[in-house]
C-alpha cells in the first residue's frame, strides 16, 4: 500500500464521479485481493451517489488483476439492467423463491445475483451440461456429450462435467 486516500481525496473523487453521472462504478486496485479494505473504503465514499458499485476483490478475490478487472467491468456493465430485472422478478413471484444457477454450477442466492450478475453469465451452459449428465444417469447411458453452441467453452466446470469428472456443487 503506497498511501491511503485522504478524506479530501475521497471527497474530490466523489465530486468528479457525480459530475459524469455514470450508470455503474467498477473499482479495481492492483493488490485488492490482499487488501480488499482499500476498495471498500473507496466504495463507501461513492455509495451515497446511489450508483451500483462493483469492487474487484468482492467479485473475484484472487491474484491476476487482468481477470479480476475484466470480470469487474463485465459485472458493472450488466449490474443495473440484470440486477433490476432480477429484483423485480423475485418480487413478482413472491412468495415463491427465485433460484439461479452459478456459472460454476451451484445455486446463486438472489441478493448475490442482483449484486454480482456476472457470476451467472455462463449458468445456462453449466446447467445444460449438469442436466445432460443427470439425464444420462437416469437413462442408464454411460457416455454422453453435451455441446454448447453459442459460446466457446465458458469454464472449467463445463469441461469437467462433460468429461464425467465429479465436481462439487455448493
Amino acid at each position: 500500500r503506497l498511501a491511503a486516500p485522504t478524506t479530501a481525496d475521497l471527497a474530490e473523487l466523489c465530486h468528479r464521479v457525480a459530475a459524469i453521472a455514470p450508470d455503474a462504478i467498477a473499482i479495481g486496485l492492483l493488490h485488492a485481493h490482499h487488501h480488499p479494505e482499500d476498495e471498500q473504503e473507496i466504495a463507501a465514499a461513492l455509495r451515497p451517489l446511489g450508483i451500483p458499485i462493483t469492487c474487484s476483490a468482492d467479485l473475484l478475490s484472487r491474484q491476476g488483476e487482468y481477470e479480476r478487472f475484466a470480470a469487474t467491468l463485465v459485472n458493472s456493465g450488466i449490474r443495473r439492467v440484470v440486477g433490476d430485472y432480477l429484483d423485480q422478478l423475485s418480487r413478482d413471484i413472491a412468495p415463491a423463491r427465485l433460484r439461479l444457477l452459478r456459472s460454476s454450477g451451484g445455486i446463486l442466492p438472489i441478493k448475490e445475483a442482483i449484486d454480482y450478475p456476472a457470476r451467472a453469465v455462463f449458468s445456462g451452459p453449466a446447467g445444460g451440461v449438469v442436466a445432460t449428465r443427470q439425464l444420462a444417469r437416469k437413462l442408464g447411458i454411460d457416455t454422453i456429450a453435451a455441446k454448447e453452441h453459442l459460446h466457446p467453452d465458458p469454464g472449467d466446470l463445463i469441461q469437467k462435467e462433460s468429461e464425467g469428472e465429479e465436481t462439487q456443487h455448493p
